[in-house]
């Protein structure tokens, strides 16, 4: 259970808690949406394939002001005007930045230390393209309001997080996974049961102590609710 609004992501089973850790969700204007899913397969060093409004809102502009940002953190650029993704000759830092502009190109980043979806993906099918994982930014954990990603749930601990869905498969430990991190092989691992994944939206909840807990209303969706039920 991914709470949103309480940023914190708890693994339940048997109507008890058995993991907990901190989450960093969308920023309001990209606000993490509430579904379910079923998460599959954990991802070992994950390719970030960049959605475009990423691409033409910030990276390509970014490249302008700083030339040689997207080849020195393991960007790759690809022409996908033929239906797949063939990647073009490396160029220049210099001259990289005279591609953003062209439709059919597409930025992948490679795996390592500055992919910005860390080491380890979760793999949830859903229509909003929302993704469980890692990230190499850890400071903004300390935050209190972590409204900080572009929709997608980043988790404080993913190694532990990995660990549990894979508990019943005997061949990967964490020194397995550690190993395959550090040679940057990037591995698709099909969990051995697929596990409900309920991203919400909770302000107000009650904890297994019995108090009620109370957050922000950062994405504002409790006021929407309340023109609706207007107090007498």
């Amino acid at each position: 259970l991914a709470n949103t609004a309480g940023f914190e992501l708890t693994v339940i089973e048997n109507d008890r808690t058995v993991l907990g850790m901190r989450t960093i969700n969308g920023t309001p204007d990209q606000a993490t949406p509430s579904f379910v899913a079923t998460l599959q397969t954990l991802i070992v060093n994950p390719y970030w394939y960049v959605p475009k409004r990423i691409e033409r809102d910030k990276l390509w502009p970014r490249e302008q002001r700083q030339p040689g940002y997207l080849l020195g953190r393991g960007f790759r650029i690809f022409d996908t005007r033929n239906g797949g993704w063939q990647e073009l000759e490396p160029v220049a830092p210099g001259d990289i930045q005279n591609h953003g502009g062209n439709a059919g190109l597409r930025l992948r980043q490679d795996p390592g230390p500055d992919n910005l979806m860390g080491r380890l993906s979760f793999v949830l099918p859903n229509p909003f393209d929302i993704f469980l994982h890692d990230t190499p930014d850890r400071r903004l954990f300390e935050r209190t309001t972590r409204t900080f990603s572009e929709g997608c749930v980043r988790v404080e601990n993913a190694m532990v997080l990995a660990l549990h869905a894979l508990r019943r498969d005997p061949a990967w430990n964490e020194a397995r996974i550690q190993e395959e991190i550090d040679a940057l092989r990037h591995r698709n691992l099909p969990l051995p049961e697929p596990i409900p994944v309920y991203v919400l939206y909770l302000p107000t909840w009650v904890d297994a102590a019995g108090q009620v807990q109370f957050r922000d209303d950062v994405y504002r969706r409790e006021s929407v609710l309340a023109s609706y039920f207007p107090a007498d």
